[in-house]
């Protein structure tokens, strides 16, 4: 499972469990799902490895961004890297599920 902290330009956070791998988008089945017009149906996507949970573009136009810098895939991924999609910024972290 993931963890998810949502940040959006004018509006509160989010903090949001999902299972990885993950979509991010603005498509009705992405579980992280981001209402802009910078953010493609299905823009990013989250996964884990043994290393780390991962972010990797999905060939958007507007591109995802860590840090600053855009990126194809990134990862692992820390717990103060930004993930910038469209306008909002996004926290992840592995959490593990209970026994």
């Amino acid at each position: 499972m993931l963890e998810v902290e949502i940040l959006i330009e004018g509006s509160d956070r989010c903090v949001r469990a999902v299972a990885s791998p993950a979509l991010i988008g603005r498509g009705e089945e992405c579980p992280i799902r981001l209402r802009h017009w910078r953010v493609a149906r299905q823009h990013a996507r989250l996964f884990e490895r043994p290393q780390g949970v991962f972010v990797e573009d999905l060939g958007s136009l507007g591109g995802t961004h860590v840090n600053g810098r855009r990126i194809l895939q990134y990862g692992p991924l820390l717990p103060e890297d930004e993930i910038v999609v469209g306008s909002a910024m996004l926290r992840v972290r592995s959490v593990q599920e209970p026994s």
